[in-house]
């Protein structure tokens, strides 16, 4: 799974169109969660949302496409 850093930010990526991509867990060390809803199924969207919700880390799902990833980037910075 790529693993980038880039100054103060770390992203994870977990493939959505893989079903054992459900069993995975949220990292502890993130701060957020980020899902781009193109890429996930209905069932994988309400596991992600509960871990998240579990370990309370806000979650903001988007479509996949840089102005809307923007928006909410410098929403939450």
């Amino acid at each position: 799974m790529p693993f980038t850093k880039r100054r103060d930010c770390w992203s994870k990526h977990f493939d959505g169109r893989k079903s054992n991509m459900v069993k995975r867990e949220i990292p502890e060390h993130s701060g957020v969660v980020l899902v781009i809803t193109d890429f996930i199924n209905h069932n994988m969207a309400k596991v992600i949302k509960e871990k998240a919700k579990k370990q309370k880390k806000p979650i903001y799902f988007v479509k996949h496409s840089w102005s809307a990833i923007r928006k909410v980037i410098e929403q939450i910075s």
